[in-house]
């Protein structure tokens, strides 16, 4: 009858767990509201008819957006319900080249120390340009016959490496005569935290400096309805991609030429519903630990509940009467 017992305790408890496991599934959904910090209104023209909206990224979404982007989300506001979004590089009048936007940086002056031992002796410019995705770094030349071989080098907590320096691009800068001339660095975009443009020995901040950076503008684009009002949600890094995007409508609007209209955010509004601080925000994103956690807590009642059941239940032992004791003269 105990074996009884304790294999149909066993029995609750494995189902139990699978329940909890279960539900932290079905609980684990990144695209509830609340898990975003921030829910900005979009500013929207007056419409009498479904439109493409076009949204250019701004600096605060891309300080609050993810490199990939893949939490960005526009939702309807009548319904909560997140819209199809489709993230696009500006183009120029011709369609052929990406439309350049000019970045802000800032130029760093200490090497660090792994760079300062991998290039001992060479001239490093280093900045960093927040979030933004660059492509292009313009150069001042001063001297005669400037000639120096380089080395861009990209660092980024989000490549495969880690925070690692990676190359990005190779060549040579050089120009003849005198006065001051620019040149162009050009690379494959990327967003990474840091940059460091390493020259040859002997080449100082006199002879190169660095004028500006730039890269691509991205812009969001979405349909409107008349009488809708839609919102601007950021501030969510660990969301998943929304698979419920599908842009196949918003494709087909683009093919067929329909000029878009331009939507604006303003300041970054908290959102209310997102809480900062308290036992709660410590499952944000990771929601199935609550329910694992329930399990565990569950399993070891259960185990306490076994053992005080079998010390009170435990078998009396058998008392033996003492013998007499014989005393042998």
């Amino acid at each position: 009858m105990r074996y009884t017992f304790y294999k149909d305790l066993y029995r609750k408890v494995v189902l139990t767990f699978l329940i909890a496991l279960l539900s932290s599934v079905a609980s684990a959904r990144e695209d509830t509201l609340s898990f975003f910090q921030y829910a900005t209104p979009i500013e929207l023209p007056s419409v009498n008819t479904l439109k493409l909206a076009e949204l250019i990224l701004t600096e605060p979404m891309y300080n609050t957006l993810r490199y990939d982007l893949a939490d960005l989300r526009i939702v309807q506001n009548s319904n909560n319900g997140a819209v199809p979004v489709k993230i696009m590089r500006m183009k120029g009048s011709q369609d052929s080249e990406d439309i350049l936007a000019s970045r802000d940086f800032t130029r760093l002056v200490e090497i660090p120390s792994v760079l300062n031992k991998r290039y001992s002796g060479n001239f490093v410019l280093l900045f960093e340009a927040g979030r933004f995705p660059l492509s292009q770094i313009n150069l001042s030349l001063n001297g005669d016959g400037f000639h120096s071989e380089y080395l861009l080098l990209g660092q980024s907590s989000t490549h495969a490496a880690g925070s690692g320096w990676r190359l990005l691009t190779r060549g040579t800068l050089s120009r003849s005569g005198g006065g001051k001339q620019s040149a162009k660095i050009t690379f494959s975009e990327t967003s990474s935290s840091q940059y460091a443009v390493v020259l040859d020995e002997g080449i100082t901040e006199r002879l190169c400096a660095i004028e500006s950076v730039s890269g691509p503008q991205y812009c969001v684009c979405f349909q409107i309805v008349p009488g809708e009002s839609y919102t601007l949600l950021s501030g969510y890094p660990d969301a998943s991609p929304d698979s419920g995007g599908n842009s196949v409508a918003i494709d087909r609007i683009i093919e067929k030429g329909i000029k878009s209209v331009s939507v604006t955010i303003g300041a970054l509004s908290e959102n209310p519903d997102w809480e900062q601080l308290g036992f709660a925000s410590m499952f944000k994103g990771k929601m199935f630990i609550l329910p694992v956690a329930v399990a565990v807590g569950l399993i070891l009642a259960l185990l306490v509940f076994v053992f005080i059941y079998s010390f009170v239940n435990r078998s009396r032992p058998v008392k033996i009467n003492k013998r007499p004791r014989f005393h042998v003269e």
